[in-house]
């Protein structure tokens, strides 16, 4: 790279705001890597310190500000890649920096490739925490709307992860915050091997002492604790309030709990999430005695997220699998994966799959980015190049791509009927001739009219309870032949296909030329 010098060793922390880019800087400032002279102050939200180098925050902050954006309002990335005015003062900043040193400012995730020419043998730590554990940092710290929060983490790893595909040459080392905050010795040592470095006797007694939690980090943490249970005890108070004035919510939660059905998990964590009950995942379990492998990103998450698309994370993946290669699904064909989630059948149709024929879209960001990062990238998937893209309104046509076969499972029996039609009749528009949509739905058998809640067995001995107006949805046969009419679709019912909860199987083929020349 252009203005590099051997005597130069740049190591840079990105990671979203409120994802444990401080406490990593402060790690890497106790191994001797020169973070800046001029640090951030501590405050009450950072009670150990920012180490952030004032300097290049200042710097990030004048380039958004030149790109009419913010910290919390990220300019588009090619605003960002055209944008020459800093430059000298980039070189200028840089250069004056020697030996092992590096900077941490969240901003950096966004600016980063206009310092990159000038940096000398740069190594990048990507800090990772759950997103809905930052979301919720942010709404404390900042007042920020929930989902806000959550679309500007997803913002800010999606910029990351451009960055690295880009720059796939590029040193780089994943970084749990759980896992920091657990055991930050393994994390310091596996830092020093991913930076050559060797961890001194007094290096290992400063991070000790750095992390360690002392009497005014207790005092101040108790204070916080007890206005957090103070508001708990509001927001349970409100919540059940709210529950008592809507008969209608209250009803659904009540038959959720009583039917033990399968979106049980689901709606519970959101539930929590949303009250508080739950601030974070299950954390990973220790490793192994004397195993020198630590416990990796993904073993830290990997209950929440398979749990968020309704559990039965192997069954129901290999089912959908299993069923579309039985009907006639080959390596050479497209998919279209609607409501995907986090991969629970994309991770096998993608390994089976022809490299760039998996295109998988889903509604929620943080669903299709957790998949994409603990179950695509770990399996070395990322390689077959598949599409993944957040999509709320079924525009299937930006995909620019015609597909042989699509499939949905348990999307329609979590919509109304408006998007279901919606959503037929745009993949009609990107079906091959003779191409198949597979979609499941909970079978009404007492037709359109009826208008009750309805009790469905499962295979499993288990019930689920579900309704003609409200999630989870019922719907009859009848109703998707009325909807095919006078499209180019034509509606077949399969029926039963082993689903564990008793879906039932629907089969829409785009009708060929043939058909409409008879």
């Amino acid at each position: 790279m252009s203005g590099s010098t051997g005597a130069q060793k740049t190591v840079v922390v990105l990671g979203m705001h409120r994802s444990g880019t401080s406490l990593v800087a402060g790690i890497l400032s106790r191994m001797e890597v020169d973070m800046g002279k001029k640090l951030l102050p501590k405050d009450r939200f950072n009670l150990r310190g920012y180490y952030e180098d004032t300097e290049f925050l200042r710097l990030n902050q004048k380039i958004l500000k030149h790109c009419n954006g913010d910290w919390d309002n990220p300019p588009q990335p090619e605003t960002i890649r055209a944008c020459t005015a800093f430059t000298s003062e980039i070189q200028s900043l840089i250069q004056n920096r020697h030996g092992r040193w590096g900077w941490k400012d969240p901003r950096t995730a966004l600016t980063l490739e206009l310092f990159l020419p000038y940096l000398a043998d740069l190594q990048v730590v990507v800090c990772w925490r759950n997103p809905y554990d930052i979301a919720k940092s942010l709404q404390e710290r900042d007042g920020f709307d929930f989902q806000r929060a959550l679309r500007l983490t997803y913002t800010y790893y999606q910029r990351i992860l451009e960055f690295l595909d880009a720059h796939p040459n590029l040193p780089r080392l994943m970084v749990s915050f759980e896992r920091v905050r657990q055991d930050p010795l393994a994390q310091a040592k596996e830092l020093a091997t991913f930076l050559r470095m060797e961890l001194t006797d007094a290096a290992v007694q400063q991070i000790s002492a750095f992390t360690m939690t002392n009497d005014a980090i207790r005092e101040e943490r108790e204070r916080i604790q007890r206005e957090k249970e103070q508001e708990l005890t509001q927001e349970l108070r409100q919540a059940n309030d709210r529950c008592f004035q809507m008969q209608q919510a209250k009803i659904e939660l009540q038959n959720i709990y009583r039917s033990r059905s399968w979106k049980l998990l689901g709606h519970v964590r959101r539930i929590k999430n949303l009250i508080r009950l739950n601030p974070r995942p299950p954390q990973a379990a220790p490793a192994a005695a004397g195993s020198t492998q630590p416990a990796t990103l993904a073993a830290a998450d990997s209950q929440w997220y398979k749990a968020a698309v309704g559990g039965l994370w192997e069954e129901v993946g290999q089912l959908q699998f299993d069923f579309l290669v039985q009907q006639g699904l080959q390596p050479h064909h497209h998919l279209l994966d609607i409501g995907c989630g986090s991969m629970r059948g994309g991770v096998r149709f993608i390994r089976y799959l022809r490299s760039d024929h998996y295109f998988g879209v889903d509604k929620d960001p943080v669903l299709l980015w957790t998949g994409r990062q603990f179950e695509l990238e770990p399996n070395r998937l990322l390689d077959k190049r598949p599409t993944l893209k957040v999509m709320e309104n079924f525009d299937f046509q930006a995909l620019r791509q015609q597909f042989d076969y699509a499939i949905a499972v348990s999307v329609f029996t979590h919509i109304p009927l408006n998007q279901i039609i919606q959503c037929l009749r745009n993949v009609a528009s990107v079906l091959v001739p003779g191409g198949k949509l597979f979609a499941t739905i909970f079978e009404s058998p007492s037709g359109a009219a009826w208008l009750k809640p309805q009790v469905n067995r499962c295979h499993d001995g288990t019930t689920v309870t579900t309704y003609p107006t409200q999630d989870p949805f019922h719907y009859d046969l009848r109703t998707f032949e009325q909807i095919c009419q006078g499209t180019d679709l034509q509606c077949t019912y399969l029926g039963e296909w082993q689903h564990p909860r008793n879906q039932k199987m629907l089969v829409f083929t785009k009708r060929t030329n043939d058909h409409f020349s008879q």
